[in-house]
C-alpha cells in the first residue's frame, strides 16, 4: 500500500511539473515535427505520467478494501 501511494505521489507530481513545462514550451516553441508544432507531442508525457498516477491510486484504493488482484504469474494451477 505504501507503494501504491508513492508511486502515485511521485507520477503525479510528475504530470504536474512537466505539464508546466509543456505549457511553457507552447509559448517559446517555434519548431515542429511534420507540421505538428512540438508541444501536442511533448503533452503525451504528462498524459501519460497522469494515467500511471490514476492508476496507482486506484490499487492503492483496492489495497485499502482487500481487493487487489495478485500479481501476475502467481496464480495457482490446479
Amino acid at each position: 500500500l505504501v507503494v501504491d501511494l508513492f508511486t502515485a505521489f511521485i507520477t503525479g507530481l510528475m504530470a504536474y511539473y512537466s505539464f508546466y513545462t509543456v505549457l511553457d514550451e507552447r509559448a517559446y516553441s517555434t519548431g515542429s515535427v511534420a507540421g505538428i508544432p512540438d508541444w501536442v507531442l511533448q503533452l503525451l508525457i504528462p498524459i501519460g505520467f497522469g494515467i500511471i498516477a490514476l492508476r496507482y491510486v486506484f490499487l492503492f484504493v483496492l489495497g485499502l478494501l482487500n481487493k487487489r488482484p495478485a500479481p501476475v504469474g502467481t496464480e495457482s494451477v490446479s
